[in-house]
């Protein structure tokens, strides 16, 4: 019953100059819109080899659920474009971020059908996990979100030499976001974390707990 937790991460691929006195000029701090999304929780019967093909679980043969969620930091956003001499300034006026789980997915091993015994200590079991998943954001995501907004609050101008497209200007808001020292330390103690709450619940004395909880399992 052993989970695991993949985090999405925002592709980097360009470079970016962070504007200062110098190149732009002083635009007001933008608005930062924070979500939390803890997920709502989407219980699904599968076979078990769909479930052991899951990377990291500590006994395969032994698990009858398992609990995923994908973390993320999504946004939307809106910029101006303001032309000064050989290149273009840049400036982040109102950005909304979602941070949190879009997917969270507890599979059940097919084997057991819905509204049995085994299939409702299974989710009962597994409804654990999805806690410690939610408890544990909850936790994360308010810090994540005084970075994020110091880090707009900070940088939320940048000067370019051409434009593209807008897909190349939110590259700059990706290496932004997901180069920061201090984004990544917390994610990854999120991950950690969660791995290992999960792990300590995952106990032999609670397996022959829910094995015990059904007659004849």
């Amino acid at each position: 019953m052993k989970k695991t937790i993949f985090l999405i991460t925002l592709l980097l691929t360009s470079k970016i100059s962070f504007a200062n006195n110098e190149l732009c000029p002083q635009y007001p701090l933008p608005e930062i819109i924070t979500t939390i999304n803890y997920g709502t929780p989407n219980y699904i019967s599968t076979p078990k080899q769909n479930i052991i093909k899951i990377t990291g679980l500590k006994n395969p043969l032994n698990t009858m659920g398992l609990t995923i969620a994908n973390f993320s930091i999504g946004y939307s956003i809106n910029f101006s474009t303001n032309k000064i001499n050989d290149g273009y300034c840049i400036n982040i006026s109102k950005i909304n971020f979602e941070i949190g789980y879009k997917d969270l997915k507890v599979l059940i091993d097919d084997k057991y059908e819905k509204d049995t015994c085994e299939y409702d200590a299974i989710k009962k079991h597994e409804k654990t996990h999805v806690k410690i998943y939610q408890n544990e954001l909850k936790y994360y995501a308010k810090l994540i979100i005084e970075e994020l907004k110091y880090l707009l609050e900070t940088n939320h101008s940048f000067y370019i030499n051409t434009i593209k497209n807008e897909k190349e200007l939110r590259k700059n808001i990706d290496i932004m976001i997901n180069n920061n020292e201090n984004i990544k330390l917390l994610k990854q103690r999120l991950l950690k974390t969660i791995i290992t709450k999960n792990q300590k619940y995952d106990s032999k004395e609670e397996y022959i707990k829910v094995k015990e909880s059904c007659n004849d399992w």
